[in-house]
């Protein structure tokens, strides 16, 4: 069950046998089933999650109600997410995560993560470096998206996110392109044959 966290870890920084003990003894481990909410809006997001298996969304309401993909997490693409708004300020979240597969999360507590990092200086380094690295994915993908016409957004997930296309709806992908699913549907058609 920890195989892939520690192997993230050991890449980033040397793990010693006791920090190594104290993170495992620190977090929580559960699965989220698909179409439930690991976060709802007007919580506080409390925990920083990475994401052992499965894949999540995040969504934000507007005022009438209306809902929008703001971003996507997948496994095998950035494993790390939280609600930053929120885990940051210690203000109910504006967002919503939820899951799109039955899902594996292992939690760390904004408390603990912040104990772990004064107390090992290495752990402090991947703290952060996971923390702008989870920014600049959010960033860099929702720039993706405003700079791109609706087929060079297609082509730019299929050539640097093909797992998008295959594990998340098609009406998830076509909402965070602000298009419909039918023109979503009509423009993958066209470009999977290639013209």
């Amino acid at each position: 069950m920890f195989e892939l966290f520690k192997k993230e870890i050991e890449e980033e920084i040397l793990l010693s046998d006791q920090l190594w003990e104290d993170i495992k003894s620190s977090v929580d481990v559960f699965t989220v089933h698909k179409g439930d909410y690991l976060l709802r809006r007007t919580e506080i997001c409390h925990y920083g999650y990475f994401i052992n298996e499965g894949s999540f969304m995040h969504t934000y309401i507007n005022e009438e109600g209306k809902e929008f993909v703001v971003s996507f997490h997948v496994d095998e693409v950035y494993r790390y997410m939280t609600s930053p708004q929120s885990f940051f300020t210690g203000h109910p979240s504006e967002f919503e995560i939820v899951a799109l597969e039955d899902s594996q999360v292992i939690a760390f507590h904004k408390i603990t993560l912040n104990k772990l990092s004064d107390k090992y200086p290495d752990f402090h380094k991947y703290y952060h470096q996971v923390t702008a690295g989870g920014l600049l994915y959010l960033y860099r993908f929702s720039t993706m998206k405003l700079s791109s016409s609706s087929v060079n957004f297609l082509k730019l997930i299929y050539r640097e996110y093909p797992m998008f296309l295959m594990r998340i709806p098609d009406k998830y992908i076509a909402e965070f392109m602000g298009i419909s699913v039918e023109w979503f549907s009509k423009i993958k058609k066209k470009f999977l044959k290639g013209e």
